[in-house]
C-alpha cells in the first residue's frame, strides 16, 4: 500500500530513481575533486583538519623513492625533497624502490597530482567493470555510485594514500574470479601486495582456494628484496620493526580520533570509562598488583585474536562452492574489526565486498551498510578547532559519550557486514568442496 502511495506522488520507477542517484554520485565526487583544491570538505574529516596537510602520506613514499635513488636510508628519512612528511615509514623496501622511484621523477606536488589522475583513470575502469557485471542499467547506475560517493575516498584523495589502489586490486581479483580468469587473480593479488601489503590478509582466502603457487611467489619477492635492502641498510632494521609494531599496539599513542578500529573504538571507551589504578589481590599467599585499564586492554586484544581465530575456523570449514565473495569480504572485516590502526581511508576497501555481494543478492541491508559507511563520521559537530596547532588530536578533549559517537559510527556497519556474512555462510553450508589448485 505504501509503495503504491508513493508511487502516486512520485511516478518514477526504480530505473529512473537509480539513474538519478547516479548523477547526483557523480556531482558528489565532482565536488570531491574541486574540495581536493579549495579544500571546503576538509572541515568534515579529522585526518584532513588535524594532520601535518594534503599529500602527506603521499610525500612520506615519495621521499623514500628519492632516498632509494641516491641510495640513502628509507626508514629514517628526513623531509628534505618534500613539503612536509613524516619518519615512520611503514612500507617495505620494494615499494620505494618501484613505485616510489616512480613518482618521484616530477616534482612533488605534480607527481601528487598525477596520481589523482591515476586514480580516477582507475575509477572509471572500474566503473566499465562493473558495467560488465551488471544486470541491467539500474543495477549499474546504482552499484556505479558506490564508487563515486562514498566519502573515505575523499580522504584517501587528500591523504595521497594507496587504499585505493588496494581496493581496485581486491574488485579485479573478485572479478578474475567471477570469470574463472585464475592467472589475473594471481598477478592482480600480487601486485596489490607489492604496493601495500595489507593486501596479505587474503593469504587465509587464497590458502583456502589453494593458490599456493601465488603466495608462495608473492613471499619470496617480498622477503628477497627486503632481505637485499636491509644487508646493505642493517641500521634500519630496528626502525623498520618499531614502525611496524607499533601498527598493532594498543596503546595511547594509538587511541586517537583518526583510529576508526574497533581495536581503538573499545580501548578508547577503556581509557575513558575505567580509572587508570591498580588493583591488588592475593594469589597463593603472593600479593599481585596489577592495572585495571591493562587488564581491559588486555581483553581487548584477545578480543581481536578471537576475530581472527574465528575467521580462520570459518575459512577452513565453509564449502568452497559459492562462498568466495562471502569468504573476501569475511577477512575485509576481520582487518577492520581487529587491526591495531585502521584510518578512516581503509574503510574504501570495504567497497569490493558490497558490490559484489549485492550483485550476489541485491539485499537491502547492503545497501544500509554502504550508507552508514559513505557517510562522513560526525566529526563536524565535535571538532574542536581552537586549541593548539592543525596537527594535534582532538579525541583528548572529547567526553566519553562525544567519543562513542564519534567511533561508533563507521564500525557498526562493519559489524552489521560481518554479522550478515555469518549468516551467508552458515545458510550455504560447511561441507568442503573441491577447487582447482594453481600449485
Amino acid at each position: 500500500m505504501y509503495s503504491q502511495i508513493l508511487h502516486s506522488i512520485l511516478p518514477l520507477s526504480r530505473k529512473d530513481l537509480t539513474i538519478g542517484f547516479f548523477i547526483v554520485s557523480i556531482a558528489i565526487h565532482l565536488t570531491f575533486l574541486l574540495s581536493l583544491q579549495w579544500g571546503f570538505l576538509n572541515q568534515f574529516f579529522n585526518d584532513a583538519s588535524h594532520r601535518k596537510g594534503q599529500a602527506v602520506d603521499f610525500f612520506l613514499i615519495y621521499q623514500a623513492g628519492k632516498d632509494s635513488i641516491s641510495g640513502e636510508r628509507i626508514y629514517e628519512s628526513i623531509p628534505k625533497d618534500v613539503p612536509y612528511s613524516y619518519q615512520n615509514y611503514r612500507y617495505l623496501p620494494i615499494s620505494s624502490f618501484t613505485l616510489g622511484i616512480l613518482l618521484s621523477i616530477f616534482p612533488p606536488w605534480t607527481s601528487y597530482w598525477v596520481w589523482i589522475i591515476f586514480c580516477e583513470v582507475i575509477l572509471i575502469l572500474l566503473i566499465i567493470l562493473t558495467k560488465t557485471l551488471s544486470k541491467n542499467m539500474a543495477s549499474f547506475c546504482l552499484l556505479s555510485s558506490m564508487w563515486l560517493c562514498f566519502s573515505p575516498l575523499y580522504l584517501e584523495f587528500y591523504m595521497g594514500q594507496f587504499t585505493f589502489f588496494l581496493s581496485a586490486a581486491f574488485f579485479v581479483i573478485c572479478y578474475s574470479y567471477k570469470k574463472h580468469r585464475e592467472r589475473m587473480l594471481s598477478i592482480i593479488w600480487i601486485l596489490g601486495v607489492l604496493v601495500k601489503f595489507t593486501g596479505l590478509l587474503l593469504v587465509p582466502l587464497l590458502c583456502k582456494y589453494k593458490k599456493y603457487k601465488t603466495i608462495v611467489i608473492c613471499l619470496t619477492i617480498l622477503c628477497t628484496t627486503t632481505l637485499i635492502y636491509f644487508y646493505f641498510h642493517k641500521e634500519d632494521i630496528p626502525t623498520f620493526l618499531y614502525n611496524v609494531s607499533n601498527i598493532g599496539k594498543l596503546a595511547s599513542y594509538n587511541l586517537h580520533a583518526g583510529n576508526l578500529g574497533f581495536q581503538a573504538f573499545l580501548g578508547i571507551v577503556i581509557k575513558k570509562a575505567l580509572p587508570d589504578t591498580n588493583m591488588s589481590f592475593h594469589l597463593l599467599s603472593h600479593r599481585l598488583l596489577l592495572n585495571i585499564q591493562t587488564i581491559a586492554f588486555t581483553a581487548v586484544k584477545c578480543i581481536s585474536y578471537g576475530f581472527i581465530i574465528f575467521s580462520l575456523v570459518i575459512t577452513f570449514l565453509v564449502r568452497k562452492e559459492n562462498n568466495f565473495i562471502n569468504l573476501f569480504s569475511l577477512w575485509v572485516c576481520t582487518y577492520l574489526l581487529s587491526a591495531g590502526e585502521v584510518w578512516e581511508h581503509h574503510f574504501v576497501l570495504v567497497l569490493p565486498a558490497l558490490i559484489f555481494l549485492y550483485l550476489e543478492r541485491a539485499k537491502k541491508i547492503y545497501l544500509l551498510i554502504f550508507l552508514i559507511l559513505a557517510i562522513p563520521t560526525p566529526f563536524i559537530f565535535f571538532d574542536i578547532d581552537t586549541i593548539g596547532p592543525q596537527h594535534f588530536d582532538p579525541e583528548q578533549y572529547w567526553s566519553l559519550s562525544v567519543s562513542i559517537a564519534y567511533h561508533a559510527v563507521k564500525i557498526s556497519g562493519v559489524i552489521v557486514l560481518f554479522i550478515c556474512l555469518m549468516r551467508n555462510i552458515f545458510n550455504k553450508g560447511t561441507m568442503a568442496g573441491h577447487v582447482q589448485s594453481d600449485a
